[in-house]
């Protein structure tokens, strides 16, 4: 009964998930780096390329937001393309 206590109350089952080598999500919170990347939902975050994350809404390159794009347009493509 102690142990569960002691894991709530330093957020045991928040755990970073790093995807690649400078996007990650912690807390609910998409980051490129150490920024926070407003609007991105971490639930439908996923890595597509290099630098490039997708949401269900947007496209981000190198923790910016690509503009007049259209999502369906993009996936992830396998290594040997």
């Amino acid at each position: 009964m102690v142990l569960v206590l002691i894991f709530s109350n330093v957020g045991f089952g928040d755990i970073a998930q790093n995807l690649g080598d400078y996007y990650s999500i912690d807390k609910g919170k998409v980051y490129y780096k150490n920024k926070i990347l407003e609007g991105v939902n971490p639930k439908t975050a996923e890595l597509i390329g290099f630098s490039l994350l997708k949401d269900d809404k947007n496209v981000y390159y190198m923790g910016e937001k690509i503009k007049d794009i259209k999502i369906k347009n993009f996936e992830k493509l396998g290594q040997n393309y």
